[in-house]
């Protein structure tokens, strides 16, 4: 009998992965490193799906603002575009998002109008670069999106410019 470990470095790859857009879900970085002569994560789908579950949402939003502060530098030197009549500012847009519930779903749930959604989130984009610079989650799909765009305004600099709307 042996141990097999799923650690969090592993697990942060994954995740990583589909953050920076080079896969689109976590089982498709899963299928790829399993497709590698040498796989570096040694347990099943399920298992990895298991801990992401177990994971606090904040994970993702953390990942997210930890990939904005190493990128943002490096697009800096880009020459980001500016917006006109705005120098001195950087222009933000929140925007509200909410996981497909038909897609996300258990199996037996989708046809099921009343059914739980899976989700909400409201990331910061900036517009600059391109670049989602922040995140906030809720498990919880009827949270409303004024209630976690908070969490990101206090994060807010003295000389971002913010664009959403209503909600």
């Amino acid at each position: 009998c042996w141990t097999r470990e799923l650690t969090i470095q592993a697990l942060f790859r994954l995740v990583t992965e589909v953050v920076a857009g080079a896969r689109n879900a976590v089982h498709a970085a899963y299928q790829a490193d399993q497709a590698r002569p040498d796989p570096s994560i040694p347990v099943s789908a399920e298992a990895v799906y298991g801990k992401l579950g177990r994971m606090p949402h904040e994970f993702g939003s953390l990942l997210v603002r930890a990939s904005a502060e190493q990128l943002l530098p490096l697009l800096a030197q880009a020459q980001p575009r500016q917006f006109p009549g705005l120098k001195g500012y950087r222009v933000r847009i929140i925007d509200g998002t909410d996981l497909g519930g038909t897609e996300h779903r258990l199996a037996v749930l989708r046809g099921i109008r009343a059914a739980g959604l899976p989700g909400r989130m409201v990331v910061l984009y900036d517009w600059a670069t391109g670049l989602c610079c922040d995140a906030a989650a809720s498990e919880d799909a009827y949270t409303s999106e004024r209630v976690l765009v908070d969490e990101i305004l206090g994060r807010a600099a003295p000389e971002d410019l913010v664009v959403m709307d209503r909600y």
